[in-house]
């Protein structure tokens, strides 16, 4: 009883997969290198960081001193915000 679920379960999880006769499970090898980025996950990637950098260098060059302004205060919000344009005006097309 117990093997019959478990070959249901297993012939559910391939169908859903994809895994078949016709095309095999993939193997540790395939994933030796890692799946390669796209161009548009790479300019996802670029965009962000670029953000990230900017918002930083925003709050480490202008800054804000008295600690009154909520973004200019922190590096973290300042990142974030950065990461988030960055994003926004860069992917925005």
């Amino acid at each position: 009883m117990r093997t019959a679920v478990r070959d249901k379960i297993m012939a559910a999880i391939a169908a859903s997969t994809g895994t078949d006769r016709h095309r095999p499970a993939p193997t540790a090898e395939s994933f030796a290198h890692g799946p390669a980025l796209t161009a548009m996950q790479a300019r996802l990637v670029l965009s962000i960081l670029i953000g990230v950098l900017a918002g930083f260098g925003f709050y480490r060059f202008v800054g804000c001193r008295s600690g009154a302004c909520p973004i200019r205060a922190s590096p973290v919000a300042s990142t974030r915000y950065g990461a988030l344009l960055g994003f926004v005006v860069l992917n925005g097309s």
